[in-house]
């Protein structure tokens, strides 16, 4: 195979426009495991946790686009540059309480929600077991942030902050982000409106880029992020019935939408990226 990194002609679209070439395929990936979902549905009765692996095969569409972009482009080298983005571990420790801090922040979310008065709780509460707490830390693990932080922050990311500053960057992929997730939400809508959806995303976007550059590049702290933010918002909400989804969605997004701010106001639209490429630490 010719790769640019083997000095071939950049012959193809994937070679010349890398980066769109991955949204166009983390987009194309995703539609088409949609399709087969839904058809797969449409024919028989699928249980809880075989829908649940279909949608974790669905969930690793952009890091799939990332791996096929990377091997024409890059070829075993890029391959290995990529995943190098799982294996900087080797961080603050702070890194790592910033990345479970979602579940922090959702337990909050339930406080306050509790604190209003004649809160409702929510009636869809599964009665969290062992069991299913396993099963839902399971799913977690292996869907949403593992399949998707690969593409998104391993490849896009850097790709965008080449062309663009960050804060323009984390807005682009925000965009890009919220865009493949309203994919599904066409036919599985979440019942929060979906402007509310992309602000917190673009927000959460913002957020996880400054993570990004602050931890030198460190994937893996992004998909511990990412993780939390899944895994807090299904165990608060449905596992524990703390609070409605929608009303965890509204308070999740005024607070990440804050903190979007306040990090532009004083990290500016370099959002913290260090020109020599070693960890800052958490300021």
């Amino acid at each position: 195979m010719t790769t640019l990194a083997d000095g071939g002609p950049k012959g193809n679209l994937l070679q010349r426009r890398p980066l769109v070439s991955f949204f166009v395929l983390a987009y194309l990936f995703f539609l088409i495991t949609i399709l087969i979902i839904g058809a797969v549905v449409s024919l028989t009765s699928v249980s809880d946790v075989l829908m649940g692996l279909l949608i974790a095969i669905a969930s690793w569409t952009p890091n799939l686009a990332a791996l096929v972009v990377t091997r024409v482009t890059g070829g075993k080298q890029g391959v290995k540059r990529l995943f190098s983005g799982w294996l900087k571990w080797r961080v603050n420790p702070w890194w790592y309480v910033f990345g479970l801090a979602p579940i922090l922040i959702a337990f909050g979310s339930a406080w306050i929600y509790s604190t209003i008065g004649d809160a409702a709780l929510p009636n869809n509460a599964i009665g969290l077991t062992a069991s299913s707490f396993v099963l839902m830390l399971f799913f977690h693990t292996f869907q949403g942030a593992t399949g998707e932080e690969l593409g998104w922050r391993g490849f896009a990311l850097p790709g965008l902050q080449k062309q663009f500053n960050p804060l323009v960057s984390a807005i682009i992929l925000g965009l890009v982000v919220s865009g493949w997730h309203g994919l599904l939400h066409l036919v599985s809508p979440t019942g929060i409106p979906e402007w509310q959806f992309w602000l917190l995303m673009i927000s959460y976007s913002i957020i996880i880029t400054w993570a990004y550059n602050k931890s030198r590049g460190s994937v893996l702290i992004a998909t511990i992020f990412h993780f939390a933010f899944n895994f807090s918002l299904e165990l608060v909400s449905s596992g524990l019935g703390l609070i409605p989804l929608e009303n965890l969605f509204l308070i999740r997004t005024i607070f990440y939408s804050v903190v979007a701010g306040i990090l532009i106001l004083f990290a500016g639209v370099n959002l913290s990226r260090s020109p020599q490429g070693k960890s800052e630490g958490l300021s």
